[in-house]
């Protein structure tokens, strides 16, 4: 959550985040109803392969991007900026690359990671894990993409 001073602003930022799950709620409530099994909704983990994909791939598809802008634009690649905001926020001002690489970074990379990917869940079991298993069935393959569409473009 941004800490910018505003009450508005985060009470809307934690409203966004549980907005993420209604479609999971939606799709728990659905399942539990209907009696449908929860094992049909998608889970479980998946080939560690792919675990390792997930969490990479953005960074590999990211990285040329950074490279080009730090080689390109000048003054882009500044680390003295990131390392005192990033030291600050955990009380390490006078060590600032100890609280960057240290702590920040790997917290960063780690918890962050986890906690962004639980707000994640939320859509992806409702809309890939209920929704999309779910339409082909009642409406047949066409059907669905049909429905598909057509939502994606009201």
């Amino acid at each position: 959550m941004l800490n910018t001073g505003s009450r508005c602003f985060q009470l809307s930022a934690a409203l966004s985040q549980f907005t993420v799950w209604c479609p999971g709620f939606a799709a728990l409530c659905t399942c539990l109803l209907l009696r449908i099994p929860l094992g049909t909704l998608g889970w479980g983990w998946p080939a560690r392969r792919f675990l390792r994909l997930a969490y990479f791939l953005p960074l590999i598809y990211a990285a040329p991007v950074y490279l080009l802008t730090w080689l390109v634009i000048r003054g882009a690649f500044s680390l003295n900026s990131f390392e005192a905001a990033m030291a600050d926020t955990y009380g390490l001002g006078r060590w600032p690359a100890l609280g960057t690489f240290g702590v920040a970074l790997p917290l960063l990379f780690t918890i962050t990671v986890i906690g962004e990917a639980v707000w994640a869940l939320g859509e992806e079991l409702g809309w890939r894990g209920f929704l999309f298993s779910k339409l082909p069935q009642r409406f047949g393959f066409h059907g669905a993409w049909r429905r598909t569409l057509a939502g994606a473009q009201n």
